[in-house]
């Protein structure tokens, strides 16, 4: 069954079809409003970063992980928008870095005795 027998058979736009096929044969995720400065592969490389200091004793802080963030567009030359006056990203784009990671949270650092 052709793509635009499907359009036609269910009332779904074959653009709509092309595009949520596209998604799924590259693994992206498709979201609504802003594009995403760094793309699914590129965010985990991230957090797991943000891991593995967390697990070597130096957690990094909300304004680390921004600053960490900023950083790492700025190394792979990615197009974004993150404040160049204090080299971090935007406190919008790190609340939904959160919401899409749910493995990271900000706790207090423990004291090492």
């Amino acid at each position: 069954m052709g793509i635009n027998e499907i359009s036609r058979q269910f009332g779904i736009p074959s653009s709509r079809i092309l595009r949520r096929r596209y998604a799924v044969k590259n693994k992206t995720k498709l979201t609504m409003g802003k594009h995403l400065v760094l793309d699914f592969d590129n965010e985990k490389r991230l957090v797991k970063h943000i891991i593995n200091l967390g697990e070597a004793g130096f957690p990094p802080n909300r304004q680390a992980i921004r600053m960490l963030a900023y950083q790492f567009a700025e190394k792979l030359n990615l197009k974004h928008n993150f404040d160049h006056d204090n080299e971090m990203a935007e406190g919008a784009c790190f609340k939904s870095f959160f919401k899409r990671n749910p493995e990271l949270y900000i706790r207090q650092a423990e004291g090492l005795y």
